[in-house]
């Protein structure tokens, strides 16, 4: 895939039509310019994004697991640790508290 954009963006021009191609005209950048702004908006902060879309998916998620959010939430199981062993592992400082 890097192959390919490499010899589509920096490679030589093989055809002489396009020799003479423009980059972009003006409506070119009016519909570019918006579509990266709301990409770098929702990679930034997508919260608004996902309140909108948060109902929906919640309602697909009921329909393909009925009850899927009405279930108990159950905590992750830790392994039993003896105080003793923890002390070893732990920096002087953290170990005089």
């Amino acid at each position: 895939m890097l192959w390919l954009y490499q010899r589509m963006m920096f490679g030589q021009i093989t055809n002489p039509k396009n020799e003479n191609l423009k980059d972009l005209n003006l409506r070119e950048y009016a519909t570019l310019l918006p579509l990266v702004a709301m990409a770098f908006w929702i990679g930034i902060y997508p919260k608004p994004f996902f309140r909108i879309i948060e109902k929906p998916v919640n309602q697909i998620v009921e329909k393909i697991h009925p009850g899927f959010f009405s279930r108990p939430v159950q905590a992750a199981a830790l392994p039993a640790t003896d105080e003793s062993e923890l002390r070893g592992k732990l920096p002087s400082a953290a170990a005089a508290h």
